[in-house]
């Protein structure tokens, strides 16, 4: 069994306690997610899980899709080109 304890900060954060280590958590709403800040590391919870949907962090034009509507992929390979900033970025799938 695993006792935590948590304590409110006045900047809305959460300082949490757990064993003897200690983070600060911060959280914040995001059009694709809850951003979650613990401590030093960034995690990303997006609020909808849809695999039929593509979504990305980044804001950008489709440039290409690499595959035909229907295929299957598999983890880790390009789906699709994005065109942000006038580079070209090519998403893998989760």
């Amino acid at each position: 069994t695993l006792k935590a304890k948590v304590r409110e900060q006045p900047d809305g954060s959460l300082y949490v306690s757990l064993g003897n280590i200690s983070q600060q958590v911060k959280g914040q709403e995001e059009a694709l997610g809850l951003r979650l800040i613990i401590g030093a590391q960034t995690i990303m919870v997006p609020t909808v899980y849809d695999p039929s949907e593509l979504r990305s962090d980044v804001n950008g034009k489709v440039v290409r899709y690499l595959h035909d509507e229907g295929t299957e992929i598999a983890k880790g390979d390009a789906y699709i080109e994005l065109e942000a900033m006038k580079m070209i970025m090519a998403l893998k799938s989760p």
